[in-house]
């Protein structure tokens, strides 16, 4: 829930400010993540597809409870290359602490879907640095924070 927390909150932000995203943003709120077919289908024109999700930690992973994780490869798929090196460009244009993750062999994001199903997109993800899953979540307000100012950078910046 802290990732769609930190969507919402942006959301309104620009909506307040009156910011113009200097990308075409779609807010995709997916279901069925764990079982693969989340976002299979995505509207039309779609080229740029940004995850948020939980960056669960533990032994081998460089997950921090504080910190926000770019991914750079799940259980089923590297992340776009150049799409990843953006966001990284862009932690380190706001300050946000941010860590690269590889993550298990058991986890993938709703970007994996779009994938597999066949899409030519861009497919990348960041999340809070989080312990334990399902329910039983729990993250520092400090990796909440990282994560909004490394989306609000992104989502604001022009598209390179």
């Amino acid at each position: 829930m802290g990732c769609v927390a930190v969507l919402l909150a942006g959301m309104k932000y620009m909506k307040e400010q009156g910011l113009q995203p200097q990308r075409n943003l779609l807010a995709y709120f997916s279901v069925y993540e764990e079982i693969g077919h989340g976002t299979t289908w995505l509207p039309k024109g779609v080229q740029d597809f940004l995850a948020l999700d939980i960056a669960c930690t533990g032994p081998e992973q460089t997950s921090d409870e504080c910190k926000v994780s770019i991914f750079a490869k799940d259980s089923r798929f590297p992340y776009h290359y150049e799409m990843t090196n953006e966001l990284i460009a862009s932690a380190k244009a706001c300050g946000a602490d941010y860590v690269i993750d590889v993550l298990t062999p058991h986890y993938g994001t709703d970007g994996d879907a779009s994938i597999a199903a066949g899409y030519d997109i861009r497919h990348a993800a960041i999340g809070p640095g989080t312990s334990g899953s399902h329910g039983y979540e729990r993250t520092n307000m400090d990796a909440l924070d990282n994560l909004y100012t490394l989306m609000m950078t992104y989502m604001l910046q022009e598209k390179s």
